[in-house]
Protein backbone atom coordinates (compact mmCIF):
# COMPACT_ATOMS: atom_id res chain seq x y z
CA UNK A 1 0.00 0.00 0.00
CA UNK A 2 2.81 2.41 0.78
CA UNK A 3 4.35 1.84 -2.68
CA UNK A 4 1.00 2.36 -4.42
CA UNK A 5 0.49 5.63 -2.58
CA UNK A 6 4.01 6.76 -3.40
CA UNK A 7 3.52 6.43 -7.15
CA UNK A 8 -0.10 7.52 -7.27
CA UNK A 9 -0.50 10.70 -9.36
CA UNK A 10 -4.23 11.42 -9.06
CA UNK A 11 -6.56 11.64 -6.05
CA UNK A 12 -8.05 8.35 -4.91
CA UNK A 13 -11.82 7.87 -4.69
CA UNK A 14 -11.50 7.94 -0.91
CA UNK A 15 -9.75 11.31 -0.98
CA UNK A 16 -12.29 12.75 -3.42
CA UNK A 17 -15.08 11.45 -1.19
CA UNK A 18 -13.54 13.35 1.72
CA UNK A 19 -13.27 16.54 -0.33
CA UNK A 20 -16.85 16.30 -1.61
CA UNK A 21 -18.08 15.54 1.90
CA UNK A 22 -16.23 18.56 3.23
CA UNK A 23 -17.80 20.88 0.64
CA UNK A 24 -21.25 19.48 1.37
CA UNK A 25 -20.77 19.88 5.13
CA UNK A 26 -19.95 23.56 4.70
CA UNK A 27 -23.06 24.15 2.62
CA UNK A 28 -21.18 25.07 -0.55
CA UNK A 29 -23.78 25.47 -3.29
CA UNK A 30 -24.10 22.75 -5.93
CA UNK A 31 -23.09 25.25 -8.59
CA UNK A 32 -19.86 26.19 -6.80
CA UNK A 33 -19.14 22.55 -5.97
CA UNK A 34 -19.33 21.81 -9.70
CA UNK A 35 -16.88 24.60 -10.47
CA UNK A 36 -14.43 23.42 -7.81
CA UNK A 37 -14.64 19.76 -8.79
CA UNK A 38 -14.29 20.52 -12.48
CA UNK A 39 -10.59 21.05 -11.81
CA UNK A 40 -10.16 17.62 -10.20
CA UNK A 41 -9.05 15.78 -13.37
CA UNK A 42 -6.01 18.08 -13.57
CA UNK A 43 -4.98 17.68 -9.93
CA UNK A 44 -1.91 15.54 -9.27
CA UNK A 45 -2.04 15.73 -5.48
CA UNK A 46 -2.95 12.64 -3.46
CA UNK A 47 -3.96 13.82 0.02
CA UNK A 48 -7.20 15.52 1.02
CA UNK A 49 -5.55 18.77 2.29
CA UNK A 50 -3.50 19.14 -0.88
CA UNK A 51 -6.32 18.19 -3.25
CA UNK A 52 -8.75 20.65 -1.69
CA UNK A 53 -6.03 23.29 -1.59
CA UNK A 54 -5.35 22.83 -5.30
CA UNK A 55 -9.07 23.05 -6.11
CA UNK A 56 -9.36 26.28 -4.10
CA UNK A 57 -6.31 27.75 -5.81
CA UNK A 58 -7.75 26.98 -9.25
CA UNK A 59 -11.14 28.50 -8.40
CA UNK A 60 -10.36 31.55 -6.26
CA UNK A 61 -7.84 34.35 -6.26
CA UNK A 62 -5.88 35.09 -3.10
CA UNK A 63 -4.35 38.38 -1.99
CA UNK A 64 -3.03 39.89 1.21
CA UNK A 65 -2.93 43.09 3.23
CA UNK A 66 0.63 44.38 3.28
CA UNK A 67 1.95 47.46 5.09
CA UNK A 68 5.61 46.77 4.35
CA UNK A 69 7.69 49.63 2.88
CA UNK A 70 7.51 48.18 -0.63
CA UNK A 71 3.74 47.71 -0.59
CA UNK A 72 2.55 50.94 1.05
CA UNK A 73 -1.07 49.80 1.18
CA UNK A 74 -3.91 51.79 2.69
CA UNK A 75 -7.09 50.03 3.78
CA UNK A 76 -10.74 51.05 4.01
CA UNK A 77 -13.04 48.41 5.50
CA UNK A 78 -16.69 48.21 4.43
CA UNK A 79 -19.53 45.93 5.40
CA UNK A 80 -22.89 45.63 7.10
CA UNK A 81 -23.44 46.46 10.80
CA UNK A 82 -21.94 44.09 13.34
CA UNK A 83 -19.60 42.18 11.03
CA UNK A 84 -16.43 42.86 13.03
CA UNK A 85 -14.91 45.80 11.10
CA UNK A 86 -13.79 47.64 14.23
CA UNK A 87 -11.97 44.61 15.62
CA UNK A 88 -10.28 44.17 12.24
CA UNK A 89 -9.21 47.84 12.29
CA UNK A 90 -7.51 47.23 15.63
CA UNK A 91 -5.70 44.21 14.22
CA UNK A 92 -4.68 46.18 11.13
CA UNK A 93 -3.20 48.84 13.42
CA UNK A 94 -1.15 46.16 15.17
CA UNK A 95 -0.02 44.73 11.82
CA UNK A 96 1.03 48.16 10.51
CA UNK A 97 3.01 48.84 13.67
CA UNK A 98 4.69 45.46 13.37
CA UNK A 99 5.71 46.20 9.77
CA UNK A 100 7.29 49.54 10.64
CA UNK A 101 4.54 51.85 9.45
CA UNK A 102 2.80 54.63 11.35
CA UNK A 103 -0.93 53.78 11.29
CA UNK A 104 -3.11 56.83 10.70
CA UNK A 105 -6.62 55.74 11.59
CA UNK A 106 -10.01 57.29 10.94
CA UNK A 107 -13.52 56.26 11.82
CA UNK A 108 -16.49 57.45 9.81
CA UNK A 109 -18.85 55.51 12.07
CA UNK A 110 -19.89 58.48 14.19
CA UNK A 111 -23.58 57.74 14.55
CA UNK A 112 -23.80 54.31 16.17
CA UNK A 113 -23.76 54.41 19.97
CA UNK A 114 -20.41 53.32 21.35
CA UNK A 115 -18.72 52.80 17.96
CA UNK A 116 -16.23 55.66 18.36
CA UNK A 117 -15.58 54.77 21.98
CA UNK A 118 -14.79 51.17 21.10
CA UNK A 119 -12.24 52.10 18.45
CA UNK A 120 -10.72 54.82 20.63
CA UNK A 121 -10.28 52.22 23.38
CA UNK A 122 -8.43 49.98 20.94
CA UNK A 123 -6.37 52.92 19.73
CA UNK A 124 -5.43 53.88 23.27
CA UNK A 125 -4.31 50.33 24.01
CA UNK A 126 -2.10 50.38 20.90
CA UNK A 127 -0.85 53.95 21.37
CA UNK A 128 -2.55 55.29 18.23
CA UNK A 129 -4.76 58.37 17.89
CA UNK A 130 -8.13 57.87 16.19
CA UNK A 131 -9.34 60.61 13.83
CA UNK A 132 -13.11 60.96 14.08
CA UNK A 133 -14.44 62.29 10.77
CA UNK A 134 -17.96 63.67 11.09
CA UNK A 135 -18.26 64.89 7.50
CA UNK A 136 -16.63 64.86 4.08
CA UNK A 137 -14.48 67.92 4.81
CA UNK A 138 -12.88 66.25 7.82
CA UNK A 139 -12.34 63.09 5.79
CA UNK A 140 -10.63 65.07 3.01
CA UNK A 141 -8.25 66.51 5.60
CA UNK A 142 -7.53 63.03 6.91
CA UNK A 143 -6.73 61.81 3.38
CA UNK A 144 -4.11 64.52 2.98
CA UNK A 145 -2.03 62.64 5.58
CA UNK A 146 -1.40 59.89 3.02
CA UNK A 147 1.27 62.03 1.38
CA UNK A 148 3.79 60.70 3.90
CA UNK A 149 4.95 57.25 2.63
CA UNK A 150 5.75 56.20 6.18
CA UNK A 151 2.05 56.34 7.07
CA UNK A 152 -0.50 53.59 6.57
CA UNK A 153 -4.06 54.92 6.36
CA UNK A 154 -6.74 52.69 7.88
CA UNK A 155 -10.42 53.65 7.69
CA UNK A 156 -13.41 52.20 9.53
CA UNK A 157 -16.69 52.98 7.77
CA UNK A 158 -20.23 52.85 9.17
CA UNK A 159 -21.95 49.53 8.70
CA UNK A 160 -24.59 49.93 6.02
CA UNK A 161 -27.56 48.06 4.64
CA UNK A 162 -26.86 47.87 0.88
CA UNK A 163 -30.64 47.77 0.28
CA UNK A 164 -31.04 51.21 1.88
CA UNK A 165 -30.62 54.06 -0.61
CA UNK A 166 -29.49 56.60 2.00
CA UNK A 167 -26.83 54.20 3.33
CA UNK A 168 -25.62 53.47 -0.19
CA UNK A 169 -25.31 57.16 -1.10
CA UNK A 170 -23.36 57.92 2.09
CA UNK A 171 -20.85 55.12 1.65
CA UNK A 172 -20.51 55.76 -2.08
CA UNK A 173 -19.42 59.34 -1.42
CA UNK A 174 -16.78 58.25 1.11
CA UNK A 175 -15.49 55.55 -1.25
CA UNK A 176 -15.35 58.11 -4.06
CA UNK A 177 -13.13 60.35 -1.93
CA UNK A 178 -11.01 57.37 -0.88
CA UNK A 179 -10.36 56.62 -4.58
CA UNK A 180 -9.15 53.06 -3.93
CA UNK A 181 -10.94 49.69 -3.82
CA UNK A 182 -12.26 49.08 -0.29
CA UNK A 183 -11.99 45.74 1.49
CA UNK A 184 -15.21 43.89 2.38
CA UNK A 185 -15.64 42.30 5.82
CA UNK A 186 -18.08 39.41 5.67
CA UNK A 187 -18.99 37.20 8.66
CA UNK A 188 -18.55 33.48 8.27
CA UNK A 189 -22.01 32.49 9.48
CA UNK A 190 -24.15 33.82 6.62
CA UNK A 191 -26.12 31.40 4.50
CA UNK A 192 -24.87 31.16 0.90
CA UNK A 193 -27.77 33.09 -0.63
CA UNK A 194 -27.51 36.03 1.77
CA UNK A 195 -23.71 36.07 1.62
CA UNK A 196 -23.74 36.03 -2.17
CA UNK A 197 -26.26 38.86 -2.41
CA UNK A 198 -24.30 40.95 0.07
CA UNK A 199 -20.99 40.39 -1.70
CA UNK A 200 -22.45 41.44 -5.06
CA UNK A 201 -23.95 44.55 -3.46
CA UNK A 202 -20.62 45.69 -1.98
CA UNK A 203 -18.76 44.84 -5.18
CA UNK A 204 -20.68 47.76 -6.70
CA UNK A 205 -18.62 50.04 -4.42
CA UNK A 206 -15.46 48.65 -6.02
CA UNK A 207 -14.60 46.27 -3.17
CA UNK A 208 -12.31 43.57 -4.53
CA UNK A 209 -10.81 41.83 -1.49
CA UNK A 210 -12.62 39.85 1.19
CA UNK A 211 -11.89 39.46 4.88
CA UNK A 212 -13.72 36.58 6.53
CA UNK A 213 -14.68 37.57 10.08
CA UNK A 214 -16.16 35.86 13.16
CA UNK A 215 -14.84 32.46 12.13
CA UNK A 216 -14.65 31.45 15.79
CA UNK A 217 -18.44 31.64 16.08
CA UNK A 218 -19.41 29.17 13.33
CA UNK A 219 -18.60 25.72 11.98
CA UNK A 220 -19.53 26.21 8.32
CA UNK A 221 -17.87 28.52 5.81
CA UNK A 222 -19.81 27.71 2.64
CA UNK A 223 -21.55 31.09 2.60
CA UNK A 224 -18.36 33.13 2.37
CA UNK A 225 -16.94 30.86 -0.34
CA UNK A 226 -20.06 31.40 -2.42
CA UNK A 227 -19.82 35.14 -1.72
CA UNK A 228 -16.20 35.33 -2.83
CA UNK A 229 -17.00 33.50 -6.05
CA UNK A 230 -20.13 35.48 -6.88
CA UNK A 231 -18.53 38.85 -6.15
CA UNK A 232 -15.19 37.95 -7.77
CA UNK A 233 -13.31 38.80 -4.60
CA UNK A 234 -9.75 37.89 -3.73
CA UNK A 235 -9.65 36.10 -0.38
CA UNK A 236 -7.14 37.96 1.74
CA UNK A 237 -7.67 37.41 5.48
CA UNK A 238 -9.45 35.37 8.10
CA UNK A 239 -10.20 36.61 11.60
CA UNK A 240 -10.98 33.90 14.12
CA UNK A 241 -10.67 35.77 17.40
CA UNK A 242 -12.25 38.92 18.93
CA UNK A 243 -9.03 39.64 20.85
CA UNK A 244 -6.71 42.20 19.29
CA UNK A 245 -3.65 40.42 20.70
CA UNK A 246 -4.40 37.49 18.37
CA UNK A 247 -3.63 38.56 14.80
CA UNK A 248 -5.77 37.72 11.81
CA UNK A 249 -4.49 35.12 9.35
CA UNK A 250 -3.50 35.82 5.77
CA UNK A 251 -5.53 33.44 3.65
CA UNK A 252 -3.67 30.97 1.48
CA UNK A 253 -5.15 27.94 -0.27
CA UNK A 254 -3.48 25.35 1.98
CA UNK A 255 -4.54 27.18 5.14
CA UNK A 256 -8.15 27.52 3.99
CA UNK A 257 -8.14 23.85 2.98
CA UNK A 258 -7.02 22.72 6.43
CA UNK A 259 -9.56 24.97 8.14
CA UNK A 260 -12.42 23.61 6.01
CA UNK A 261 -11.41 19.98 6.60
CA UNK A 262 -10.90 20.42 10.33
CA UNK A 263 -14.25 22.17 10.80
CA UNK A 264 -15.88 19.34 8.85
CA UNK A 265 -14.36 16.83 11.25
CA UNK A 266 -12.23 15.20 8.56
CA UNK A 267 -9.00 14.07 10.15
CA UNK A 268 -5.68 13.88 8.36
CA UNK A 269 -2.24 12.79 9.46
CA UNK A 270 0.64 14.97 10.58
CA UNK A 271 2.44 13.83 7.44
CA UNK A 272 -0.34 15.26 5.29
CA UNK A 273 -0.20 18.57 7.17
CA UNK A 274 3.56 18.67 6.64
CA UNK A 275 3.11 17.99 2.91
CA UNK A 276 0.64 20.86 2.69
CA UNK A 277 3.16 23.26 4.19
CA UNK A 278 5.88 21.99 1.89
CA UNK A 279 3.76 22.30 -1.23
CA UNK A 280 2.75 25.92 -0.82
Amino acid sequence: MREATKWQTTPSSQVMSQVVGCLAYHGVSKALQSVLLSHAPHIVETTAPNVLSALLEETFSFDYIDFSPLASQNVMLVGSPGVGKTVMVAKLIAKALGEGKTPIVATLDCFKAGAVYQLEAYGHALGVHIHVCHDFQEFRHFLSLSENPENALIVDTPGIDPRNDADVRLLAQYVYLWDQPPVLCLPAGLDPLTAGERSVAFAKFGADRLVITQVDLVDRLGGVLVAAYMGRYALCALNQSPYIAKPFLTLRPWMLSKSLLMKAGIKFSNEEVYESFQSF
